[in-house]
């Protein structure tokens, strides 16, 4: 009787213990989480990521950065020679947090990697200190590439599913392939390159010859 109750603790034992190293330990971990996420870390293809960005706004250098921590094999592309993006050419030399009240309290809105690009130059930077900046920042990361000077030649689409980009980079046109494409260009560029329909304007709430006003910024030199 006293071996069969024994007999039937190693087993209860036994089961408890794989039901927690297999089971629980990787939730609790995040070993799991990570496991799912490094299914796609390293696809075989040279040209194959598991997420590629276009463009060098701070939202796809914040999507880049995203991927990239989480392990993910990412690519940014830019037709841009710097990641200085709008930053650069509408001669972006300041930036304030932005605030809004939730819950009855008064939050910073812009945390996180924006706080990383613009919080190393201060309320007031040049451009050149930006584009420093987030080159230092996206350097750091091991799992992210990034093309400078690319140009975005077609996409291979079937049905409603985008397959594959075709770049043209360091004199040789690329494909490009990735489950996840992200299109963070200033003009939506890779959107009308797959032919995803748009508006212009306002026509999103019934105003389509309203547009946003323009602004010209210009450099004084020499005086």
């Amino acid at each position: 009787m006293k071996s069969s109750n024994l007999f039937r603790n190693i087993i209860i034992a036994a089961l408890f213990f794989f039901t927690f190293w297999f089971g629980i330990r990787p939730i609790i971990t995040g070993d799991e989480f990570q496991r799912k996420i490094k299914k796609g870390e390293s696809p075989k293809g040279i040209n194959q990521y598991s997420l590629v960005v276009f463009g060098t706004e701070p939202e796809g250098l914040a999507a880049a950065l995203s991927g990239a921590r989480l392990g993910l094999k990412t690519l940014l592309v830019t037709q841009d020679s710097d990641p200085g993006s709008y930053v650069k050419s509408g001669l972006v030399t300041y930036t304030s947090p932005d605030y809004a009240i939730v819950e009855g309290s008064k939050k910073k809105l812009n945390n996180g990697i924006y706080s990383e690009l613009f919080g190393e130059t201060g309320g007031n930077f040049s451009v050149t200190d930006y584009i420093t900046s987030a080159k230092r920042i996206m350097e750091k990361e091991q799992s992210l590439t990034v093309w400078y000077n690319a140009g975005f030649l077609s996409a291979e689409i079937d049905g409603n599913k985008v397959n594959g980009i075709s770049v043209y980079y360091g004199g040789e046109k690329h494909l490009i392939e990735a489950p996840v494409f992200i299109d963070a260009t200033e003009n939506g560029d890779v959107l009308t390159l797959c032919n995803v329909p748009y508006f212009t304007g306002s026509a999103d709430i019934g105003v389509p010859n309203s547009y946003m006003p323009v602004e010209y910024n210009f450099i004084i030199s020499d005086v």
